[in-house]
């Protein structure tokens, strides 16, 4: 199972707060909590889809993650999942998440074993 992990939106109504997906939230930013919960899930490929303003300071702390950069051309979560979709096999299942959600490992086992 493949995870798109969507982070490319710029956190309007969120401010004065930084960036979403790298606030804290208990010691660690929400983006930690949602790739330790996939992980913990079972989802063995996350990619991350970024946008220009946040590329750096995410790839700064997700090396290992394969970061897709969102084209500007295309707006929101249709044009997150477009720049993706040119990017990735897709063969495998695709499993995509929005920035927001942060679920418990085990909705994600159980997405995983109805498939």
């Amino acid at each position: 199972m493949h995870a798109i992990l969507i982070l490319g939106g710029k956190s309007r109504r969120f401010w004065p707060l930084e960036e979403k997906p790298l606030f804290e939230i208990c010691g660690k930013s929400l983006l930690a909590h949602q790739i330790e919960r996939l992980r913990e899930g079972g989802v063995e490929q996350i990619s991350l889809v970024v946008s220009e303003d946040n590329r750096v300071d995410i790839q700064a702390l997700y090396p290992d993650l394969e970061i897709i950069t969102q084209d500007p051309g295309l707006s929101g979560m249709r044009g997150a999942v477009l720049s993706a979709l040119n990017t990735i096999d897709l063969s495998d299942p695709i499993l995509i998440v929005s920035g927001n959600d942060v679920m418990d490992p085990v909705a994600y086992k159980d997405f995983l074993c109805s498939g």
